[in-house]
Parts: C-alpha cells; sequence; structure tokens
C-alpha cells in the first residue's frame, strides 16, 4: 500500500484515494485463488464507500489487472467506470516466465525483484536455498532483508511467509487469467526508463504494454519521469499525479 502514498498525497485533498490491500497478508486467511475472484471481494469493498458508479479506478504494476477485471465485472452489472488509468501495468504475460513449480526457485526471484523494489542489494544463493528445509529458506531470506533493512528488525518469520504465499498465490492467479476484450479507454502512464520492468521481469515488453488485442477503445499514452518504481516516489510521484489531475478534469 506504501507504494501508492507519494502519489495519493500530490494527488491533493480534494481528491481521496481508497486502497486496497490484498487478502491474506495480516490476517489469518487465504489469499485469492483467482483475479475474477480478488475483483469481486474488492467491488464489495468499494461499495461499503460507494454503493453506486460512476468509479475511476488506478493501478501500478499487477495492480492495473486487476483493476481492468474490476471494470469489467462492473461494466457487465452496467455500472459506470469513468476512467481506468495503468501506472506501467503490463498483461499477465509478464509472468510467462514465472516458475511456481519450484519453491526455491521462486523465493529466489521473489528476492531479487524486491530488490528493485526496494532499492536494496539482498543477496541469496539458489543453491542454497534448494537445499534448505523450506522454514530455513524464511529464515535465510528474512535475516538478509533484515540485514539491508528492507524489514524492520522485528519482523517474524511467520509475516514473511504469508507475504511469500500471498505473492505466489498472485502469481498462479495471474498467470491463469486471460484477459477478456474491453470496450473502456484506458489512461496508460509509462515511466521514461522503461527498460527497469524489462530487467526485473526477465521479460520483452512492447510500448503498449500488450494491451492493444485486448482493449477496443482507445489507449491513451503518457510519460513521466522516472522507471517502474521510482515514478511513484518524490518529484516523480508529483509529476504523476499532475498528469493523473489533469485527466480526471479534463
Amino acid at each position: 500500500m506504501r507504494c501508492y502514498l507519494d502519489v495519493a498525497r500530490r494527488l491533493g485533498d480534494d481528491l481521496p484515494v481508497y486502497v486496497l490491500r490484498a487478502r491474506g497478508i495480516e490476517h489469518q486467511v487465504a489469499p485469492h485463488d483467482s483475479v475474477q475472484e480478488m475483483a469481486t471481494d474488492y467491488l464489495a469493498a468499494i461499495r461499503t464507500v460507494q454503493s453506486n458508479g460512476p468509479y475511476h479506478f488506478a493501478g501500478w504494476s499487477t495492480g492495473g489487472i486487476f483493476a481492468y477485471e474490476m471494470t469489467k465485472q462492473l461494466r457487465e452489472q452496467e455500472e459506470s467506470v469513468e476512467m481506468l488509468i495503468f501506472i506501467d501495468s503490463p498483461t499477465p504475460a509478464i509472468f510467462d516466465d514465472v516458475d511456481l513449480d519450484d519453491d526455491a526457485r521462486f523465493l529466489y526471484d521473489v528476492v531479487n525483484f524486491s530488490n528493485y523494489f526496494a532499492g536494496a542489494e539482498m543477496a541469496v544463493s539458489y543453491e542454497k536455498l534448494r537445499c534448505q528445509h523450506p522454514d530455513e529458506r524464511i529464515r535465510t531470506v528474512l535475516d538478509e532483508a533484515i540485514k539491508h533493512q528492507v524489514v524492520p528488525p522485528d519482523v517474524s518469520t511467520d509475516h514473511i511467509r504469508r507475504l511469500i504465499d500471498v505473492c505466489r498465490a498472485h502469481s498462479r492467479a495471474i498467470m491463469d487469467y486471460q484477459p477478456p476484450k474491453l470496450a473502456q479507454e484506458v489512461h496508460i502512464f509509462r515511466p521514461a526508463e522503461t527498460s527497469v520492468l524489462m530487467e526485473a521481469s526477465g521479460q520483452h515488453i512492447s510500448a503498449d504494454l500488450g494491451w492493444t488485442p485486448f482493449v477496443t477503445e482507445r489507449l491513451n499514452f503518457f510519460q513521466v519521469p522516472g522507471d517502474h518504481f521510482s515514478m511513484m516516489t518524490g518529484d516523480n510521484a508529483a509529476c504523476l499525479a499532475h498528469l493523473i489531475r489533469e485527466c480526471l478534469e479534463s
């Protein structure tokens, strides 16, 4: 949720922002099994704040995929989604090389991706993780995360395990999701430095982030400073928030 904080603050007090938190991180509840199930639950939560449209949705990274399915479900219910915003959100194809059958490899990949997110230099050995018991793997990763101040020193192995379980469940859900065609105009915000997401994911990513075959209405593109991660912080976040406001007010 903190990834949206800088942008939300810079949008202004007159534009309230509600952020949805993944199920399974803080409570003893299983993560969602599918993108469709997640979207349905998220919409139920949204309706406790706003019972009817028009709605404005924005998602960063994989959050755009969830916002896409939420938009699809609302349109099927004849509700209005006035604006759908992707903040450097690729299609599910971004997960094509993710290996969910090798727990050690998945954990290794999560650590390396987290380095981009946190601006850290955590280093774990895949060979070491592969030879360890699952509980030892979690301890190894937690020790490295504490060492590099990615997490506070009092974080428990249970919390890290839940985070990993949610990451795995989300990865599986996204890999199983085939975006339907959607007649919805989409605003796509891309960073000036596009190579970082490709490097972090190991995937080639097209300029349209892969959405042209699915979105049958207009795709509107905007460029902001930074890369996939830094576009959400500091002065880059201020620029992003300014452009989002301009879209909302146009």
